[in-house]
């Protein structure tokens, strides 16, 4: 990356070699590649490929290919293309001022990890970015054919060092449209109280799911529900910020008379306790509720009434969330599962947005019609726009020569054979693989925590030897020929 390291000059002596490779990923985090505003990043790969004499293609989605010729003598060798997708999950602090669209990410060290500073690190798959950039600039690497992918949309997760994924769940995002009957705010209302949620774990909606972390949706629901006796207004519902992410903080803001408000934050402290309580030994960071009146002259233009209100928190309560299925087959492998992930009010109408994963597709259908079942039932629009379905990859273990050789070549540098696996998240094999059934894919990546959530953290030493093995099973492969 010919991005000029602005911060991390320093970080970048510390972490020593490879320095292609950290260097790369370093200047990645000075690059904006927050979903939806990949220019930047597109830009920046663009003018690598350019800058290295690397031959560079485009398609009319945004999609980059690299592609570098085989070294000397491996020109007969099988093809091998590198993958990975060009922008991050952006997830902040509440309070934190960040803009994604034009902010670096301030990246740090610690323990052996790498971390930024209250938002998302972007491993997932800036990690995978950088490999690909070190392999076609590395001129004592050995290969055949190489090709680099740099795909737009996200929705992969780097996997565990020491692990070959080889399968992954398809998955499908739903909406869920609820009308609501909105008024002025009556006279008698005349206290307005802002409810903050935050200090959840989140996390990723496939590799996290199982864990059972709290959702902020479905935990402010209940402290609304509990509070139905002081008859308050909702004025806003606001949780979540992406679908595959699980939503770890959210704000209300509910109008009522002042004679109900003591009541009312008794009831939603006595619930919040009970929460807290119920996620004590999963919700490690210490999850906060903080209420507040607001001034008298915040503006509130109008509010639902009663009985939309208590419709919404309806809806929500029962919108299935976590794990749908275990695998019958595979020993602790989730099959299925829903994260009710996003809830905003716009205008007249609750938006909530959903995310179905399983590795059955006839299990998303019938997770679709739960949902339209709950929709009926509660005058609600079920809306599923199939354009943004994934496919599952199905794994292929036997006479699969990529497996074989990077099975041998981990065998080679650590003396153990790899974990073989398959994954509860949406990976682009998937989606590759259906376009050109003949590939065989694998998938590996650094050791990386907390993806899609401010705990997000990459190992260092994880990344350096996920980086070797790549280049050594490049190698490998030159020896397979076509």
């Amino acid at each position: 990356m010919q991005h000029k390291l602005e911060r991390n000059t320093e970080l970048l002596k510390k972490l020593g070699e490879p320095k292609e490779l950290f260097q790369y990923f370093l200047a990645l985090t000075e690059i904006p590649r927050v979903s939806g505003n990949v220019k930047p990043i597109s830009e920046a790969l663009i003018d690598f490929a350019k800058k290295h004499k690397i031959e560079v293609k485009t398609d009319k989605t945004g999609n980059i290919l690299f592609r570098k010729q085989a070294t000397k003598g491996n020109e007969d060798s099988v093809s091998v293309c590198l993958q990975a997708h060009m922008d991050m999950v952006g997830t902040k602090e509440p309070d934190y001022e960040f803009d994604f669209a034009k902010d670096p990410l301030n990246v740090f060290e610690k323990d052996g990890w790498l971390n930024a500073k209250s938002t998302t690190l972007g491993g997932d798959d800036g990690a995978g970015i950088a490999m690909i950039l070190a392999a076609m600039t590395d001129k004592e690497a050995v290969h055949g054919p190489l090709e680099g992918l740099f795909t737009v949309d996200e929705e992969m997760l780097i996997v565990k060092m020491r692990k070959i994924c080889i399968g992954s769940a398809g998955g499908s995002e739903r909406k869920i449209e609820l009308p609501l009957n909105q008024i002025e705010i009556p006279k008698e209302y005349d206290t307005k109280i802002e409810l903050y949620l935050h200090g959840l774990l989140g996390g990723h909606t496939g590799c996290d799911i199982h864990e059972g972390r709290a959702n902020s949706i479905k935990w402010l629901t209940r402290i609304l529900l509990n509070c139905m006796e002081s008859e308050f207004l909702i004025a806003n519902f606001s949780s979540g910020h992406a679908t595959n992410a699980i939503p770890n903080s959210g704000k209300v803001i509910v109008v009522l008379k002042s004679k109900d408000v003591e009541n009312f934050k008794k009831k939603a402290e006595e619930m919040n306790e009970k929460i807290i309580n119920e996620y004590k030994s999963i919700e490690t960071k210490q999850p906060k509720l903080e209420m507040k009146t607001l001034d008298s002259n915040f503006e509130i233009k109008k509010v639902c009434d009663i009985q939309s209100g208590k419709k919404l928190l309806d809806l929500l309560l029962i919108i299935p969330h976590g794990v749908f299925r275990f695998s019958p087959d595979v020993t602790g492998l989730v099959e299925s599962s829903q994260s009710c992930s996003i809830c905003t009010i716009k205008e007249s109408t609750a938006i909530i947005e959903i995310l179905a994963r399983s590795s059955v597709l006839s299990q998303v259908t019938l997770l679709d019609q739960e949902l339209e079942s709950i929709c009926n039932l509660s005058s609600a629009k079920f809306i599923a726009d199939k354009s943004s379905d994934f496919p599952p990859w199905a794994p292929i273990v036997h006479n699969n020569p990529l497996l074989d050789t990077m099975k041998s070549t981990f065998n080679e540098l650590y003396q153990k054979q790899p974990e073989v696996y398959a994954i509860h998240a949406g990976l682009e094999c998937a989606c590759i693989n259906i376009k050109y059934p003949e590939m065989i894919s694998v998938s590996i990546g650094p050791q990386i925590y907390g993806a899609h959530s401010v705990d997000e953290k990459m190992s260092i030493q994880s990344f350096r030897e996920t980086h070797k093995f790549l280049m050594k099973s490049l190698e490998n492969l030159s020896k397979v020929k076509k």
